[in-house]
C-alpha cells in the first residue's frame, strides 16, 4: 500500500489521562544502510476557555503531573511492547 499524506500523518498511538493527551508518532528511516524506527511524543493539555470553547496547550500545572505520569507510562509500555515484538 502506498503511503499517502493522510496515512503518513496518522499518530501511531494516543492516550488521554484526565485532561492530558500523549500522542506518539512513529518515524521510520534508514541510516548507513540500516533501517530504524524511532518515536516522538507530543504532550497536550485540553481545557475550555472563558467562552466554553476547547483549547489546548503544552503548559501544565503541578496538579496535572499525575496525568502526565500516567500518560507517559502508557506510552512507554506501548513503545517498549512494539520494540519487543519487532525483535
Amino acid at each position: 500500500m502506498a503511503e499517502t499524506k493522510e496515512t503518513k500523518n496518522k499518530p501511531h498511538f494516543k492516550v488521554t489521562r484526565g485532561n492530558v493527551a500523549a500522542t506518539v508518532w512513529k518515524n521510520e528511516g534508514e541510516s548507513k544502510g540500516e533501517k530504524y524506527t524511532s518515536y516522538s511524543i507530543k504532550l497536550s493539555k485540553f481545557y475550555k476557555d472563558d467562552k466554553g470553547e476547547w483549547q489546548n496547550t503544552d503548559q501544565f500545572s503541578p496538579r496535572e503531573l499525575q496525568y502526565l505520569r500516567l500518560a507517559l507510562t502508557d506510552v512507554e509500555n506501548e513503545v517498549v511492547s512494539k520494540k519487543e515484538e519487532s525483535n
